[in-house]
């Protein structure tokens, strides 16, 4: 059960960073404004999206929704990178659900 509870610690640290990862390239690549210009515009506050873009922070549904909205982002394309993630890493949850196993 241990184990388990890793896997699913691996799969929510990759969920977190794709979060983080696609926030954070939307606002300095797509929309190329500042922390604190999104912050303002999704009204939260630039520490708390500072955490969000460094993964320390696991975002309320309704704080991705105004990040999203303010970055003009559809929250489908968060899902797809977190898809992209759980794939490149593969390999990395299979061997701990084999050591799992064992």
């Amino acid at each position: 059960m241990e184990r388990e509870e890793i896997n699913l610690k691996t799969l929510e640290k990759l969920g977190l960073i794709a979060i983080g990862e696609t926030v954070r390239h939307y606002r300095r690549v797509v929309r190329n404004i500042s922390m604190e210009k999104l912050a303002e515009e999704a009204d939260i506050s630039p520490d708390h999206l500072g955490r969000i873009e460094r993964a320390e922070k696991s975002p309320h549904y309704t704080t991705m929704f105004k990040i999203c909205s303010a970055l003009e982002l559809d929250m489908n394309d968060i899902n797809k990178r977190i898809h992209e993630l759980v794939h490149e890493h593969k390999d990395e949850i299979e061997a701990e659900r084999e050591a799992d196993n064992q």
